[in-house]
């Protein structure tokens, strides 16, 4: 090879030399940057205040707050979670604590009766999923009558040799997007089962941000395998599905607690508030809890998944 034709890679050679040497400088200025002065007094505070901080405390507080059937306003647990937050902060010293309604209330998706849903003779309780974004899961007054059908995890070949037009679809609730097939082949509601566990995508995926008038609703795992059983007979059985789901305007408000300052320019005084009401997979009902599904790792996401409680409640409600 002639030197011609080795030159231009001891050019390069020499670029990347120069570019790693600066780059190598670069990192050396940043190490050896001097860290910012905290001051002493602000630093023994700060470590005061977080080792004063109980974990059992907190997850008492979440235990507490997710034992409540629902806390989406206009149901009996948002009364009782804003109480709760109340008394804690007033337990925890706050001054001024009070409650701060809200200007015109807040417009919430109400269940007035029950859900349920009536296959040969038994009746089973559903609940309605959160509406996707205006429309709700109300069905006709009189019910919707159509035939029941199971369709699994909700793909395309589990439809194979069903008539799905204008039926109830039965499926499982980790079906991810899969369930809007049903309402694409003509079926007229769907209803997900109970999951042994779940993830926080698989539930936001359950309810739209468009208007599509697909009612949706969850039913139990224990009452699902009674009937996927009686799918199992060679015929269809017509199923009546009821709900009774619309938007009301419903008082709310937010909690106030004050924190008066030391006179210190450094620790002023502040104000904190709280609103113990949460959106939810199914509005009447407590939502699922989620929990690190495996130990995080340093530098990694953690997955997060839910169980099952091993305690059941029964809602003062109009849920059932």
């Amino acid at each position: 090879m002639s030197r011609r034709a080795q030159a231009p890679v001891t050019q390069r050679g020499w670029v990347w030399y120069f570019v790693t040497l600066l780059l190598l400088m670069s990192a050396s200025v940043v190490a050896a940057a001097p860290k910012p002065k905290v001051d002493p007094k602000l630093a023994e505070r700060y470590r005061a205040l977080s080792a004063s901080i109980d974990p059992s405390s907190i997850h008492q507080t979440i235990q507490t707050l997710s034992s409540y059937p629902s806390r989406v306003v206009g149901y009996p647990g948002a009364d009782a979670a804003a109480a709760y937050v109340k008394h804690q902060f007033e337990a925890a010293g706050l001054e001024n604590v009070h409650e701060e309604p809200l200007i015109g209330g807040v417009t919430v998706p109400m269940v007035r009766h029950p859900g349920t849903l009536e296959v040969n003779g038994r009746t089973f309780p559903i609940h309605p999923l959160w509406p996707n974004l205006v429309r709700t899961s109300q069905v006709p007054r009189d019910g919707l009558r159509a035939p029941l059908i199971y369709a699994g995890g909700g793909s395309l070949k589990e439809f194979n040799g069903r008539d799905v037009l204008n039926s109830i679809v039965l499926e499982e609730f980790n079906s991810s997007s899969n369930w809007l097939n049903a309402p694409r082949l003509g079926a007229k509601a769907v209803i997900f089962i109970e999951p042994d566990q779940t993830t926080r995508g698989e539930a936001e995926s359950k309810f739209l941000s468009i208007p599509v008038a697909v009612p949706r609703f969850w039913i139990s795992k224990r009452d699902a395998a009674t009937l996927t059983a009686e799918l199992a007979r060679p015929d269809t059985p017509t199923a009546i599905l009821k709900c009774d789901m619309q938007w009301e305007s419903r008082p709310a408000s937010n909690i106030i607690g004050q924190i008066t300052g030391t006179g210190d320019p450094k620790m002023p005084g502040m104000k904190t508030r709280s609103s113990s009401s949460k959106r939810t997979t199914m509005p009447c009902r407590s939502s699922p809890t989620w929990r690190p599904a495996r130990k995080a790792r340093v530098g990694s996401r953690p997955s997060w998944s839910w169980r099952r409680r091993s305690r059941s409640f029964r809602p003062n409600g109009p849920c059932g």
